[in-house]
Parts: structure tokens; sequence; C-alpha cells
């Protein structure tokens, strides 16, 4: 299906790198965003995390063009004024993180597009569907949230953990810092975001464990989550406490039944000595690291890789080119 993006962030240029790589960039036929269009070429071009595009972008008239292939850019503030429709955009990737209503994601559709998908957990009202957890239940619905990268990247293991009966959750997302912090000690309403990424551990608190409760209702106030932002641009290693009624026997019996259960896009199992960087272009939601699988009597500790933004536009891909009805 023909697709549009809203907000060109770092999930939506990875994403657009992620249809390149696929060799599907022809289906991107319109990108709204508010940068002036040199800006985003610019972006695309050259990205100090994924190095620079095989692929030379370059301006038109209309927006950009690559490998001769053109793409609008439309610059409007509001969905409703994008038009999806004169593009024949059939799906339209929400990557901007400021609408995440059902009401706004239904904009676009009032706009022409038959399907929105949005890359965060939105609010409650919205559908909220997971690969490797409950993707199986998706029926149709024209707007939906595919989660943000943390949800993807625990929710596929909670899922596995689910014979053992688990009765609490704590995670700490140790995470790479984000265009939401400052790149040095300056004004922010949240005051440990106002200081220095790439120079402090901050703890913060987040709400991965809302949208948790959602996928997983047994487990409801039974979940707790934070984050530890690090001065890295990329990866994440997510440390993960639970308390289960029906403990595996040791670490062996969990280690296995963890590589039965290894699923080629979503779950991979690691014997390597991974540091951050080594995740970096892992397609993969998680990657369980098996050195810090830990058992001790009912108590189990998981730590788990995953590239918060090449994993997600991967899932992102996956939805948009073969999980949603073809035609739109």
């Amino acid at each position: 299906m023909n697709i549009g993006i809203n907000g060109m962030g770092r999930i939506g240029r990875s994403f657009f790198r992620v249809l390149h790589q696929q060799k599907q960039l022809h289906l991107l036929k319109a990108i709204n965003d508010v940068m002036p269009k040199a800006h985003l070429a610019y972006l695309i071009n050259y990205d100090t995390v994924r190095g620079t595009l095989p692929s030379k972008v370059h301006l038109t008239d209309k927006g950009i063009e690559v490998d001769g292939h053109e793409i609008i850019v439309y610059q409007c503030s509001q969905p409703q004024d994008i038009p999806w429709g004169a593009s024949e955009v059939h799906v339209v990737v929400e990557a901007t993180g400021a609408f995440t209503k059902r009401s706004d994601l239904n904009k676009h559709i009032e706009a022409g597009a038959s399907y929105c998908l949005l890359t965060t957990s939105g609010e409650s009202d919205l559908p909220l569907f997971i690969s490797g957890v409950n993707d199986q239940a998706y029926t149709g619905q024209k707007v939906f949230s595919i989660g943000s990268c943390t949800v993807n990247g625990t929710a596929p293991l909670l899922n596995l953990l689910q014979q053992y009966d688990p009765q609490s959750v704590f995670i700490n997302v140790i995470h790479a810092y984000s265009s939401r912090q400052n790149i040095l000690d300056s004004y922010h309403g949240e005051l440990r975001r106002s200081r220095a990424a790439a120079d402090n551990i901050i703890p913060l608190n987040i709400n991965l464990n809302v949208s948790l409760e959602r996928l997983f209702p047994k487990l409801q106030k039974k979940i707790d989550s934070m984050t530890s932002r690090v001065p890295i641009p990329c990866g994440v290693l997510t440390d993960l406490t639970i308390v289960l009624s029906s403990p595996p026997r040791d670490k062996h019996q969990l280690l296995d039944g963890l590589r039965k259960a290894e699923r080629k896009e979503i779950i991979e199992v690691t014997e390597e000595p991974f540091v951050s960087s080594d995740v970096i272009n892992n397609t993969h939601s998680l990657v369980i690291d098996s050195e810090f699988v830990q058992v001790i009597d009912n108590h189990i500790k998981i730590m788990v890789w995953f590239d918060n933004e090449w994993g997600f536009s991967n899932r992102l891909h996956e939805w948009v080119c073969l999980k949603l009805p073809a035609g739109g």
C-alpha cells in the first residue's frame, strides 16, 4: 500500500531507511514535517548512528527525490490539513509523538488515508497491538497503536513468561539519551531532564507499566517501571526483575525455554558478550543476554538488549507492508 509519514524524527527517518533497504521506497508517496525541505534532506542523507544513506536525497520543487523516485513533502502543522488523498496515500505512519489520541489519528483518515498507525502507545481508547504478543488479534482496525520501542522490547518476553505465572515485575530501561533531554544544563519542566544528557546517568519515571498492564490484565498494579538515561546516542539494555509463582527449576531450564521460543523477527538469545554498540542495527524487538539470565528461588532477572530505533522500525515495516490488508 502507498505510505505517508507524519513526523521525520528518529523513528520517521529510521523507517525511511528500512523502506530504502527493503527496496520499497517507491511505496512512500508523501512526507509531512514542519522542518524546511533542505534540512529534511540533509538529515535523511547523513545520520550519526546509521551513517550516510547509500543513495543521495535531492530536492525537487514538490519535495525530495531518491533513485529517481519523488516523494512529496508537506509542511502542515495539523493532521487534518495534510492532503493524503491527493497523494494517493493509503496508510499513514504517525510518528510526531504529538498526536496520540484516537481523535487525532482519525483526522488522517478524514484527510484521505485508509489506515493510521501510531508509533507510541497512545491513549487508552486506542487499540494496542504488539508483534509477538497480540498481533494475531488484529482484525482490520483503521487506527491503532503498535506501541513504543520499550513496549516492543519488553512485552514479547513477558508474554513468554506467562507460563510461570508472574506475580510482580520491575523494569529499569537503561536507555540512550533522547531529544526530549537537554545537551547542557538548562531549564526543563522535569528537573532531572534539565541536566546535561551527555554527561550524566539520569533516572526518570516512565509509564511503560501502563501499556504492559493493558496487554497483561492479570498484572494490573503489579508492574512498575523506570528509565535510566545514559550518555550514548542509541541502544538499550533493559533490566527486568520478576517474581513468579511457578518458577523454573534453574537458569538452564529457563534459558532452554527462552531459546525454544526464539522467533526470527522478534526475539533472539545471544551467548555473545554484548555491549550497547553491538546491538545497533539489530532488527529484533529484543535480544536476551544469556549470561544475565538468573534464577534465585522464585525470583528471576533477565537483561535484554535492543536498538530502540532500528528494531522498532522493522516491526513498523512489517505492519505496514505485510500485515495490513492490501489495497487500503
